[in-house]
């Protein structure tokens, strides 16, 4: 199983759960394992995005894009703090955050994803 190329994330995920267990652990759970350790996840198309630095001090960026996309960064409670329209590797500002989590929707034609964004100061 190529998890890279696999665009079934809940299989990949599967994957991963079932390997949990044993003692020595697989290239491709290991693989998978540092997959989410950076915040990278599979798009609706297949590529890679990813967020990072993840936690945040004062801008992050977003790679992996292949076109231009919306992101929109929310509380907890589903207030939007701010929203923007980005391209790939784009410097991304977070000045106007206080510390805590937030949820970073990146949207564009193609996919939706949602990632866990923390600032700490």
């Amino acid at each position: 199983m190529n998890y890279s190329k696999n665009k079934n994330w809940v299989e990949s995920l599967l994957y991963l759960f079932q390997n949990l267990n044993k003692n020595k652990y697989s290239s491709t759970t290991m693989g998978i394992l540092n997959e989410l350790k950076t915040s990278r996840i599979l798009s609706g198309n297949g590529t890679f995005i990813r967020l990072h630095p993840n936690p945040v001090t004062d801008h992050f960026h977003i790679t992996g894009l292949e076109d231009t996309a919306l992101l929109t960064v929310s509380d907890l409670h589903c207030r939007v703090m701010f929203t923007k329209r980005i391209i790939e590797n784009e410097q991304i500002s977070v000045s106007v955050l206080p510390r805590g989590v937030f949820i970073a929707k990146i949207s564009t034609a193609d996919f939706t994803i949602e990632r866990k964004l923390e600032k700490k100061t």
